[in-house]
């Protein structure tokens, strides 16, 4: 199929290339999320695309990451690529445009959407849907390949936008959507929900999306209006949807960036429209089959909504190094990898000291726990980016294993850390110029632990293998004296040493 097209606007939509997401439903997990300041992740991602079962994103450097399910290849991104300027993601199957500028697919090719026509010269940039690509080229016409959308059967509509220039365009499911040059919008395909009926007084449009069996159109105006299946709730656009400037619709769901904010509705069964705290400066948003993503103006990502698959795959699971590291977390920590379960924090703390506890898991919304003995158990939800961060202290002394756990797909994963709160007494007695010695327990094995009073007086030991130590202190004058301990340079109690 070829629609002619005049000009082409800039394509700014991370739009949703998605199925019947209803299929994929089994062996999903759901998910939901807190926040805070985030240094900016190595590599910056400036587009991100959510498909039905794997998510892409592409970088300023002009490279492609995928990640999610696999069974067809779908995320095994080619070496020989070379740099590259647009990516669309299908069903099973994905697509990139280089710079050269040629079109490349891989994955599923059961109808032959993966192999690229040889009639398809100088695109512009690339779509993809079920088992569908099309590129929009220089030349104004959108040749697509793979299933027939412009079918002339019953259930199908044809493309009914004439002559008039494509500026943009969307294919999902089993329809496609594209933008003209005039500001009207034209869908074809199936219209068995009505998808491919646009609304006779729709009004000039500046953005368009095609979900599974809907569509929106962002207009000039800022606001969205959507048609199709309504089952989900995917088309009633929320009362008061202003100033929006990025629209897209997605398997049974919809969102928007409305005045500087992620909004979505519709389905909700995995998480994909609860929209995670913490996220900030969305540059790029596209809504998938069952989960959600967006890119901010650091070149982080996040996603939320079904993340795990059979096959223990997260088309959710953002790859580290596009995850922001939160400003605040212990020093010389490393993020944990995508679906990893990290746990982190202070390994020395006092007792009944507020302490800090952070579960690093890479994706947004994921329900958290944390527990140890003399701890009192609580429950977080990570933030946009994927961390969760639980408040607490502990009531009792000794070696602590502090486990942080995390439900997925019905598993519940854990992760656990070594924490000591030392043993310190709180007064000893002394007579001047002799030895008082005390004994703190509880303690890192060869930890460095130092006493220092406040009339100046320095001690120190090391920790033995099973944790103590005893210190000798001799004082010269007689006083009361608060005598600081400090194990693994970290404070950890004061003795009242009475010295007669």
């Amino acid at each position: 199929m070829s629609l002619q097209s005049a000009s082409r606007r800039s394509h700014v939509l991370a739009f949703s290339a998605t199925a019947v997401a209803l299929i994929l439903a089994a062996g999903l997990a759901p998910a939901s999320a807190d926040g805070s300041g985030y240094s900016e992740p190595t590599s910056r991602a400036v587009k991100v695309v959510a498909g039905t079962a794997h998510t892409c994103l592409l970088t300023d450097d002009a490279e492609v990451r995928c990640w999610g399910y696999n069974q067809d290849g779908q995320v095994n991104v080619p070496t020989d690529l070379g740099a590259v300027a647009d990516i669309a993601v299908g069903w099973y199957h994905t697509c990139a445009l280089t710079d050269a500028p040629k079109v490349s697919c891989w994955g599923w090719n059961g109808l032959k959407q993966v192999d690229v026509p040889a009639r398809v010269q100088t695109p512009q940039s690339v779509y993809a849907g079920y088992a569908t690509s099309c590129a929009l080229n220089a030349d104004a016409v959108l040749q697509c390949w793979g299933a027939v959308l412009n079918r002339n059967e019953p259930g199908y509509k044809p493309w009914q936008g004439g002559s008039a220039g494509i500026s943009e365009a969307s294919v999902s499911a089993n329809h496609g959507c594209a933008m003209l040059d005039t500001g009207a919008v034209s869908c074809w395909g199936s219209n068995a929900s009505g998808e491919s009926n646009v609304p006779a007084d729709l009004g000039v449009a500046t953005a368009v999306s095609a979900g599974a069996s809907h569509a929106c159109a962002l207009l000039e105006d800022a606001t969205v209006r959507c048609w199709g299946s309504n089952t989900y709730g995917q088309t009633a656009v929320p009362a008061g949807l202003n100033q929006v400037s990025l629209i897209s619709a997605g398997g049974r769901h919809t969102c928007a960036l409305a005045d500087g904010q992620v909004r979505c509705w519709g389905a909700n069964d995995y998480g994909q429209s609860t929209v995670p705290s913490g996220l900030e400066d969305v540059v790029s948003l596209s809504a998938g089959g069952l989960h959600t993503c967006a890119a901010t103006a650091s070149g982080a990502v996040s996603c939320w909504g079904s993340v795990t698959f059979k096959d223990g795959s997260a088309a959710s699971a953002v790859p580290a190094d596009f995850i922001p590291w939160p400003l605040d977390f212990p020093e010389d920590t490393n993020p944990a990898p995508a679906g990893a379960l990290q746990v982190l924090g202070d390994h020395v703390v006092a007792l009944g000291a507020p302490l800090s506890v952070y579960a690093a898991y890479g994706r947004a919304g994921q329900s958290m726990s944390v527990g140890a003995s003399g701890m009192a158990g609580r429950t977080v939800t990570a933030d946009a980016f994927g961390y969760g961060r639980f408040t607490t202290s502990f009531s009792t002394t000794g070696k602590k294993t502090v486990t942080v756990k995390a439900k997925v797909a019905g598993t519940t994963r854990s992760a656990s850390m070594t924490m000591w709160v030392p043993k310190v007494p709180g007064s000893a007695r002394a007579r001047a110029g002799k030895a008082v010695t005390v004994t703190i327990s509880a303690l890192p094995p060869g930890a460095d632990v130092s006493l220092s009073a406040d009339t100046g007086e320095e001690f120190a030991a090391t920790a033995s293998a099973s944790g103590t130590v005893r210190v000798p202190m001799t004082f010269a004058d007689a006083g009361v004296r608060d005598v600081t301990v400090s194990a693994a340079d970290t404070e950890v109690g004061v003795i009242t040493v009475s010295v007669n």
